[in-house]
Parts: structure tokens; C-alpha cells; sequence
């Protein structure tokens, strides 16, 4: 389940942390992340979240950055267990 599956648009297929059994899955004390990078600024108004039921994500922080080294967050959330998060995020 290739990181690509995250953002290809289809709802079928799907990103899976590098935990293949219950309890090696992210923890906070052990995150996994996902790093997208675009080639101009773009604003985002809403993140759209399509977890595997009842697998993920459960608490999720998206942050930005205008250099890719210094991150601020914008957005940090518990989700509750359900088909689908549209998470509305600030402008930046």
C-alpha cells in the first residue's frame, strides 16, 4: 500500500503506515507522515480525510511550509471513527 495510494483519487485504493499488525501502528511517540510538495504555493480550504475504518487516522496535525524546512502547524485533531473527515483548515 504505497504512499502514492494516498493522494491518486480513488477511494479504493489507500496508503498503509509501516505497521502491518495491532499495535505497530503510529503512535505519537512514533508518527508517520505523509509530505506533499508543489512546484507554486496553493491554498488548501479543505482536507479531505477517507480513513480505513476501524483502522485510521485518529489523530492527525497537518502543518505547512513556505521552504520545506521550518513547519508550522495549522491544524491538529482527534477524528472520530467514521467514513469521512472534511477537515476545514486555515488560510496561511
Amino acid at each position: 500500500y504505497p504512499t502514492d495510494n494516498a493522494a491518486d483519487g480513488n477511494e479504493q485504493t489507500f496508503w498503509v503506515s509501516e505497521g502491518r499488525k495491532p499495535g505497530e501502528g503510529p503512535t505519537k511517540q512514533k508518527p508517520e507522515w505523509l509530505r506533499f510538495e508543489f512546484i507554486e504555493p496553493i491554498a488548501v480550504k479543505t482536507l479531505h480525510l477517507i480513513p480505513r475504518t476501524p483502522f485510521g487516522p485518529r489523530q492527525i496535525e497537518v502543518q505547512v511550509s513556505g521552504n520545506g524546512q521550518k513547519f508550522t502547524t495549522v491544524k491538529a485533531c482527534s477524528l472520530p471513527n467514521q467514513d469521512c473527515a472534511a477537515l476545514p483548515l486555515p488560510p496561511t
